[in-house]
């Protein structure tokens, strides 16, 4: 009878757990990428009968999928059926309610994060600032602002991004305007909060001058740029702006955009 040493066999069977367990992942990443709900519910069956869920990775793989499927509830069952929380795991439950609009959740989790003593980071932050600025909660966006200052995250681009967003959409342009001046390096979504928070206002000279500052320096804009600056030329005065900006858009491929398509609408 041929004798296999039992390191042998702990070994097989560690590359047989390791070799499924990435499969899993991909395939994880496959269903939410391509939206496939039955797919992914089956899969999340075998994760369970395999107890790959255990893994913090396959949790946050999964809180993911149920979030981009709009069923941020389910990401919450994953969520709390998780041993081990890592940041990763929080970030993606926050980041689930936040992106479905359930921004009461995401603040809940977020504040139960920082009891435990998990620190945000640059992917939390966005999440919970998102969350203030559905609410237009001035008060709690700040403070959360505050958090990211004391953690040094306020200087990364995407944190710092996000706090303008939520200071135009809260509408103190001065705050918004503040942060978006002292930062280092600047995306589409700072550009976009900026335009958007002045042209709420009204300030259309204003939004109208940042957007071509942004055009100078070749940002890539997106649809809800063009969106706020559109709704800018609203009256009658721009209406040929407008027109040039809607051939812009084309010229940018962004007339699929149903935003964009809502805009002009508005100004005919």
């Amino acid at each position: 009878m041929l004798h296999i040493p039992q390191q042998c066999l702990q070994e097989q069977t560690h590359c047989r757990f390791e070799q499924n367990y990435r499969n899993v992942c991909d395939l994880l990443l496959s269903v939410t990428r391509s939206r496939t709900l039955p797919k992914g519910l089956q899969l999340h069956g075998h994760i369970i009968k395999s107890s790959f869920q255990i893994i913090p990775l396959v949790s946050h793989y999964l809180i993911n999928f149920y979030s981009k499927t709009q069923l941020p509830i389910e990401s919450e069952r994953v969520f709390e059926e998780t041993h081990i929380k890592s940041s990763t795991t929080w970030s993606s439950i926050i980041s689930s309610f936040a992106q479905n609009e359930l921004p009461v959740l995401a603040l809940q989790y977020f504040s139960k994060m920082v009891s435990y003593g998990v620190r945000p980071d640059d992917h939390i932050f966005p999440s919970a600032t998102k969350a203030s600025a559905i609410l237009s909660n001035y008060n709690l966006g700040r403070s959360i602002h505050c958090l990211a200052l004391k953690t040094a995250y306020d200087c990364d681009v995407f944190v710092g991004s996000s706090v303008v967003d939520m200071y135009a959409k809260c509408g103190k342009i001065e705050d918004a305007r503040n942060m978006f001046d002292e930062m280092p390096m600047k995306n589409v979504v700072s550009w976009s909060g900026m335009i958007y928070g002045y042209a709420q206002l009204g300030e259309n000279e204003e939004a109208l001058w940042l957007f071509k500052q942004a055009l100078h320096k070749k940002l890539e804009v997106n649809d809800f740029t063009f969106t706020s600056v559109i709704r800018v030329c609203g009256n009658t005065t721009l209406l040929g702006l407008g027109q040039q900006l809607h051939g812009l858009s084309l010229k940018l491929s962004f007339d699929s955009s149903s935003f964009i398509g809502s805009s002009l609408i508005s100004i005919l």
